[in-house]
This record gives C-alpha cells, structure tokens and sequence, in this order.
C-alpha cells in the first residue's frame, strides 16, 4: 500500500508543477501575443496536455488525502460502521468508475495510436499521448481506491485524511 500511496503524492507533485507549467506557458502566450504581437504555435497545445496531465496525476493524491468533495455533516452523524460502509461504497464506486474508464480510456488511446491519430496543427502531437494519460491516471485512481479499502476494512482508517486520522496531515503515515 505504501508504494501505491509514494506513487499517487509523487503523481500529485507532478501534477502541481504541471499546472504551474501551464500558467507560465499561458502567461508567456498572452504578452507574445499582446505585447511583441508575435504568438506562439506551441502554448496553447502543449498547455492543454499539460493540464490534462495534471488532472488525471492528482488524481491517486487527492484520493489518498481526502480533499475530494464531500457532505460531512452526514456523514458525521454516521455509527463507525457506517462509516465503514459509506467509505467502502464510495471507494467501490470510485473504483468502478476508474476501472471502466481506464478501460475504454486505454482502447481509445490504442486505437489513435495504431491508426497515427494526431493534432493536426502545426506541432502535429500524436493525439495518444494525451488520451494515453486518461487510462494511466485512472489506473493509479483503481489503486488507490484498493489500497484505501484495505484500510478501511483493516482498521488502520484513511490515511491522511480529515476525520479519519486527526494526528495530522502525514502522507504515508
């Protein structure tokens, strides 16, 4: 579990820096093309891939430390067994769904790269690379949803996590 939980915050890391990539590129575009009135042919593709990197990396990380989207004022009013159950079914759901979509994902990203799908503009960037990342972050998503159910069902909580484990906010405590 903990190689799983190295590689979602690694994933995590990355993705940060891939957003701050983003806006730099994007920042750059706006005063060549405003300022110098000299746009690029490359920020705004590279910044789409870039950010669609980003989501899918953090993807395992946000999971593993909770900071998605949650009604807490139900779900404190839950018995620990219930809690239990409603941890278990949003972690069996999530799991569904990333292993659907992984699924789908990595034929869809096959397929482009078998028949040499790309851009078409002026960089011409294969399309697989960027529909390639959509399986690979769903992929680290299953795990991570696997190794939180383990947790939740081994007594040791979910890590990392608002309600769960209050000592504070260890990553791979």
């Amino acid at each position: 579990m903990r190689a799983i939980d190295s590689i979602s915050i690694f994933l995590g890391t990355v993705a940060a820096w891939l957003f701050v990539a983003t806006g730099l590129m994007l920042t750059y575009e706006v005063v060549a093309r405003y300022a110098l009135n000299a746009p690029t042919i490359w920020a705004a593709e590279l910044s789409q891939i870039l950010m669609i990197a980003g989501v899918f990396f953090a993807l395992g990380a946000t999971l593993h430390r909770r900071q998605h989207i949650a009604i807490e004022a139900l779900y404190a009013r839950f018995s620990p067994l219930g809690k239990k159950l409603a941890d278990s079914l949003t972690l069996i759901f999530v799991g569904a769904f990333a292993a659907i979509v992984c699924y789908w994902g990595f034929d869809i990203a096959l397929d482009s790269y078998l028949k040499s799908r790309s851009s078409g503009t002026m960089l011409n960037i294969p399309n697989w690379w960027a529909e390639a990342l959509v399986p690979f972050g769903l992929a680290v998503l299953f795990l991570q949803c696997l190794a939180e159910l383990v947790r939740v069902w081994s007594g040791s909580g979910w890590q990392g996590t608002k309600g769960h484990a209050e000592s504070g906010n260890e990553d791979l405590a």
